[in-house]
């Protein structure tokens, strides 16, 4: 199985392509028109990246839209999950941060 996805000619199909490049040209305008962030040019790399060792995984020797959706998936799965921890990690340290700027009163108090 290792051996045949190391050597797999692999390609991605014009459709798949062209599909590809207007979802990700979608995805910018609105951002544009919602003030949000923009995806960039390497994580639509990424993206494809992940997409193509999906094919390749399935053993696919073309970029299907299957596994493009599948890698859209894994993404938006991947950013909730950083937000919620850089969310926690901003909230410890703020925790931290509180309880440093506390203890100097406690130990002049004492």
């Amino acid at each position: 199985y290792l051996e045949m996805a190391r050597n797999l000619e692999f390609s991605v199909p014009k459709e798949v392509s062209d599909r590809i490049s207007e979802e990700y040209a979608q995805m910018r305008r609105r951002a544009h028109e919602s003030n949000e962030r923009m995806v960039s040019q390497a994580e639509l790399a990424l993206a494809v990246t992940v997409a193509r060792l999906i094919s390749v995984s399935k053993g696919e020797a073309e970029l299907s839209w299957d596994s493009w959706t599948e890698a859209c998936a894994l993404e938006v799965c991947r950013a909730e999950r950083n937000a919620r921890f850089a969310a926690k990690n901003k909230a410890a340290s703020e925790a931290a941060q509180q309880q440093a700027d506390t203890e100097p009163e406690t130990k002049t108090q004492n």
